[in-house]
């Protein structure tokens, strides 16, 4: 005996049933390959409806987000961005960011323009990560003071690039707003593996 698996497409399979010698098939052996056939093409049925909760971009911005606020909540920092070049009219903005309660936000803000930041020309530059133990030394040109203060008074950061190959990718961002800070190797390190971890998610092709 053979029952086909059908839906709205057609053909999805059978079930059979072979006997190894002739025989008369019973209306009991006919009805349970009916039966049989009725609950697969109902399992069939439902999981062709079934869909994942989320896609891979919203899995991807998921991860992004976990490592940020782990981030964060580990250093005991204020604030952790994380820029990318995604508009042509503003040079990395802010695309992720986890902040502490209270703390203003810089998504979708554009008030300070990051080309020709003293920060983003060492980046550039260097090609390496940018430390500053007190922002308020690190430069005395005016659009870096005003960056600061808007910023909510950022006394200390860490700013790691993610370079590939000659290509700035992203830029993570580790804003220190209490007091200055005396940055550790460990601190540093912990920094540029967020940043390593965050560039290799966008170069991942999720189809």
């Amino acid at each position: 005996m053979v029952a086909p698996l059908l839906d709205e497409r057609g053909l999805k399979g059978w079930i059979s049933v072979h006997a190894d010698a002739p025989r008369s098939w019973t209306s009991e052996a006919r009805l349970a390959l009916e039966t049989a056939r009725a609950e697969a093409s109902a399992l069939l049925a439902a999981n062709s409806k079934r869909r994942l909760p989320m896609n891979g971009e919203e899995l991807r911005v998921a991860a992004v987000q976990t490592i940020l606020d782990e981030l964060r909540q580990a250093l005991d920092v204020q604030r952790c961005t994380f820029r990318r070049p995604v508009l042509s009219a503003y040079a990395f903005p802010v695309a992720f960011e986890s902040r502490a309660e209270g703390i203003n936000s810089l998504l979708g803000d554009f008030t300070i323009i990051q080309t020709g930041q003293p920060v983003i020309n060492l980046l550039l530059s260097k090609r390496a990560q940018v430390v500053q133990e007190d922002c308020s030394t690190a430069s005395s040109e005016p659009h870096f003071h005003n960056m600061l203060a808007h910023y909510g008074g950022m006394r200390a950061q860490i700013v790691t690039p993610f370079i590939v190959g000659d290509e700035l990718k992203g830029v993570l961002s580790i804003h220190e707003l209490r007091h200055t800070r005396d940055w550790t190797e460990e601190e540093k390190k912990f920094g540029a593996a967020a940043a390593h971890m965050i560039g290799t998610l966008f170069e991942q092709d999720l189809g």
